[in-house]
């Protein structure tokens, strides 16, 4: 290819890159000015497409909102525990904590005590109902046990009980 060639190309792309900027702040500058109260009128998947094609920050932050309502509306069921069917049985906690609960669970696979905002009659509760299960992290450094080479190892609840150590009390010394 002659450099001149490759000149004419390089031009073309700089030419095309910025049309495509122009194009880009021409939408930027419209979705400023677009009445969102006509989404109303659209259904959740349709402002979900309207809202994937938003360029705006702002905008988009205004659209998910309207998504959002539109979308509680639609589909009913998302505003009830619908994840784990198990937590509609707890008593001690209203609707709106056993939902939030649900979202929890159903989001974080793994998760530490400390980022759990529930009591532990609720952590009892899954435990007991095996939508949790307590697992130990443990780091070992004694060298006297084989099972736990790695360190930082996380655990099953019934193998820690397994292998745990008897208490060192001063009645069994």
């Amino acid at each position: 290819m002659k450099i001149k060639d490759y000149m004419k190309l390089d031009n073309q792309y700089k030419e095309k890159k910025n049309e495509l900027n122009r194009t880009y702040e021409l939408l930027r500058n419209i979705e400023e000015q677009l009445d969102l109260k006509d989404l109303n009128s659209y259904s959740y998947k349709e402002i979900k497409n309207i809202y994937n094609s938003i360029k705006n920050k702002n905008v988009s932050d205004k659209v998910e909102e309207i998504m959002q309502i539109k979308k509680g509306i639609e589909y009913p069921q998302i505003n009830d525990v619908h994840y784990f069917s198990e937590i509609k049985d707890i008593d001690f906690l209203s609707q709106e904590e056993k939902v939030e609960l649900d979202r929890f669970l159903a989001e974080h696979a793994i998760f530490r005590d400390y980022s759990f905002s529930f009591n532990e009659k609720t952590i009892d509760f899954l435990i007991s109902n095996n939508i949790v299960e307590r697992v130990y992290c443990l780091n070992c450094y004694c060298g006297e046990c084989p099972e736990l080479q790695k360190f930082n190892e996380c655990i099953s609840s019934i193998y820690y009980k397994r292998i745990k150590k008897p208490d060192r009390t001063l009645d069994n010394i």
